[in-house]
């Protein structure tokens, strides 16, 4: 039982370090698709070039 309770609270340790290294990078994301949907939305011909031009940006992953 003992073990169990630890074990769990390492699981969450380790989840809520994960959650805090990666949730900006996954908010970030979200916002950029966001803000892409708006420009698409607004602007259907300049979107490609903007994507572009950030992808350019960006470089390698």
């Amino acid at each position: 039982m003992r073990f169990l309770v630890i074990f769990m609270a390492l699981l969450f340790l380790a989840l809520s370090t994960l959650l805090f290294i990666y949730a900006p990078i996954f908010f970030g994301l979200l916002f950029l698709v966001l803000v892409f949907c708006a420009i698409f939305w607004a602007y259907p011909k300049g979107t490609l070039l903007f994507f572009l031009i950030f992808m350019l940006l960006q470089g390698p992953i």
